[in-house]
């Protein structure tokens, strides 16, 4: 009989996920909080010459032991005997641990903080930065009282919000904005366990959001000039369908590249012990 020893942190995300994950497939293993424990920290070093957790240590019937550092599921599998699922199972299976992963990751109050300035920050990217003449004019301006100026300024994040309903523009910009937040936190985390990594398809996604971007008709879209001989009936159904495009298109790369963020952390989902 195998005899799983897991040593982890109270708010380790990929902790609770490997423990998740031996329960649901009825797995007893036994757990040593490494919180404030340095003899148990020097145990993890002396195992595995890392300082992160979850550590897993698996000592079969011959004595034997085998030590996985981080969450690898493949191997867990190939252990545990828990590999013999269909293709189409364990496609699903890695599908729900990419959005737990996710979701793990956006639980802890850093990375969650930083999806939400960084969700803010894209927003008023996208509202502002083809209309930055009129912004910046506004705030040059020293008779216009400060308090003012913010209000105009805070006044195209309302606007956006307003028209979520009714504005496909708005709302598909809005959305874009969340799950760039999201992006960049999965960004953040995934830059702590490598050194390489690739944000292309984000950066693809806020160019396609910033096409999609602005008024059309009131000259503040990148699609402005492409419109400027079509009647302003004509034109605004056209502003809007092919804004409303460039922001699905950029959802579409942004979710792509959150994606691929999550999978790469469950490869390498390790939290720091101290």
């Amino acid at each position: 009989m195998l005899r799983i020893t897991i040593y982890n942190t109270i708010d380790c995300g990929f902790c609770q996920l490997l423990k998740s994950y031996l329960q649901s497939n009825n797995i007893h293993y036994d757990e040593k909080l490494v919180d404030n424990n340095p003899l148990l920290v020097q145990e993890i070093f002396d195992n595995s010459g890392q300082l992160s957790v979850p550590f897993t240590l698996i000592q079969k019937e011959d004595d034997s032991e085998v030590k996985i550092l981080g969450f690898d599921k493949p191997k867990l599998d190939e252990i545990l005997g828990l590999n013999s699922v269909k293709p189409d199972t364990m496609r699903r299976r890695t599908n729900f641990t990419t959005i737990r992963i996710v979701a793990s990751v956006l639980g802890r109050p850093k990375y969650a903080l930083a999806a939400v300035l960084s969700g803010f920050i894209v927003l008023g990217l996208l509202v502002w930065l083809l209309q930055f003449p009129t912004l910046s004019y506004i705030f040059s301006q020293q008779f216009i009282p400060v308090s003012e100026k913010l209000s105009f300024f805070f006044s195209g994040y309302v606007s956006s919000f307003q028209s979520f309903f009714n504005n496909p523009i708005a709302a598909t910009r809005i959305i874009f904005s969340v799950l760039a937040g999201i992006n960049v936190a999965l960004y953040i985390s995934t830059r702590q366990h490598s050194q390489v990594v690739r944000a292309r398809k984000g950066f693809g996604g806020f160019s396609a959001a910033l096409f999609g971007s602005g008024c059309a008709t009131c000259g503040t879209s990148l699609i402005s000039p492409l419109l400027a001989g079509v009647g302003a009936g004509t034109a605004v159904g056209i502003g809007v369908a092919i804004g409303s495009i460039g922001n699905l298109l950029g959802i579409a790369l942004i979710l792509y590249s959150i994606n691929s963020y999550g999978k790469r952390l469950s490869y390498d989902s390790t939290c720091q012990s101290q």
